[in-house]
Protein backbone atom coordinates (compact mmCIF):
# COMPACT_ATOMS: atom_id res chain seq x y z
CA UNK A 1 0.00 0.00 0.00
CA UNK A 2 1.01 3.08 -1.11
CA UNK A 3 1.00 6.35 0.50
CA UNK A 4 0.65 9.39 -1.72
CA UNK A 5 2.63 12.49 -1.42
CA UNK A 6 0.62 15.43 -0.08
CA UNK A 7 0.85 18.20 -2.94
CA UNK A 8 2.52 21.43 -2.23
CA UNK A 9 -1.54 23.08 -2.23
CA UNK A 10 -2.56 20.40 -0.47
CA UNK A 11 0.33 21.47 2.49
CA UNK A 12 -0.29 24.92 2.11
CA UNK A 13 -4.20 25.06 2.42
CA UNK A 14 -3.52 22.78 6.04
CA UNK A 15 -1.19 24.84 7.37
CA UNK A 16 -3.31 28.17 6.60
CA UNK A 17 -6.17 26.21 7.76
CA UNK A 18 -4.94 25.68 11.37
CA UNK A 19 -3.13 29.45 11.05
CA UNK A 20 -6.54 30.82 10.13
CA UNK A 21 -8.13 28.90 13.11
CA UNK A 22 -5.75 29.91 15.72
CA UNK A 23 -5.75 33.41 14.81
CA UNK A 24 -9.49 34.23 14.72
CA UNK A 25 -9.84 32.15 17.79
CA UNK A 26 -6.94 34.55 19.40
CA UNK A 27 -8.80 37.39 17.85
CA UNK A 28 -12.27 36.65 18.80
CA UNK A 29 -11.40 36.45 22.80
CA UNK A 30 -9.10 39.19 22.55
CA UNK A 31 -12.17 41.60 21.55
CA UNK A 32 -14.06 39.93 23.68
CA UNK A 33 -11.98 40.92 26.95
CA UNK A 34 -11.44 44.27 25.24
CA UNK A 35 -15.72 44.32 25.17
CA UNK A 36 -15.72 43.37 28.52
CA UNK A 37 -13.31 45.90 29.66
CA UNK A 38 -14.82 48.67 27.86
CA UNK A 39 -18.23 47.75 29.87
CA UNK A 40 -16.68 47.21 33.40
CA UNK A 41 -14.25 50.05 33.31
CA UNK A 42 -15.55 53.52 34.60
CA UNK A 43 -15.73 56.46 31.78
CA UNK A 44 -12.59 58.12 31.91
CA UNK A 45 -10.93 54.78 31.14
CA UNK A 46 -13.23 53.87 28.64
CA UNK A 47 -11.55 55.58 26.09
CA UNK A 48 -8.45 53.01 26.07
CA UNK A 49 -11.01 50.22 25.22
CA UNK A 50 -12.29 52.28 21.94
CA UNK A 51 -8.55 52.53 20.82
CA UNK A 52 -7.52 49.18 21.30
CA UNK A 53 -9.99 48.41 19.16
CA UNK A 54 -9.37 49.33 15.78
CA UNK A 55 -5.55 47.90 15.77
CA UNK A 56 -7.11 44.79 16.55
CA UNK A 57 -9.69 44.52 13.77
CA UNK A 58 -6.94 45.79 11.22
CA UNK A 59 -4.88 43.15 12.69
CA UNK A 60 -7.75 40.62 12.22
CA UNK A 61 -8.08 42.03 8.26
CA UNK A 62 -4.54 41.68 8.24
CA UNK A 63 -4.06 37.88 9.18
CA UNK A 64 -6.98 36.66 7.42
CA UNK A 65 -6.04 38.66 4.06
CA UNK A 66 -2.28 36.97 4.42
CA UNK A 67 -3.83 33.55 5.16
CA UNK A 68 -6.04 34.00 1.85
CA UNK A 69 -3.01 34.96 -0.26
CA UNK A 70 -1.55 31.29 -0.39
CA UNK A 71 -4.36 30.03 -2.26
CA UNK A 72 -4.25 32.67 -4.51
CA UNK A 73 -0.69 32.38 -5.28
CA UNK A 74 -1.52 28.83 -6.23
CA UNK A 75 -3.95 29.28 -8.27
CA UNK A 76 -2.02 32.09 -10.03
CA UNK A 77 0.58 29.48 -10.96
CA UNK A 78 -0.86 26.03 -11.49
CA UNK A 79 -2.11 26.97 -15.71
CA UNK A 80 2.15 27.72 -15.93
CA UNK A 81 3.29 24.66 -17.92
CA UNK A 82 6.90 23.16 -16.40
CA UNK A 83 9.12 24.88 -18.74
CA UNK A 84 8.04 28.30 -19.84
CA UNK A 85 10.46 28.65 -22.99
CA UNK A 86 8.97 25.40 -24.73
Amino acid sequence: MEVADPTVEEIIMSISKVLAGIALAISALKLMQIGYMFLLQPATKKSDAKESIIPWLIGVFVCVSWLSLGQWFIDLFKDFKSDPFV
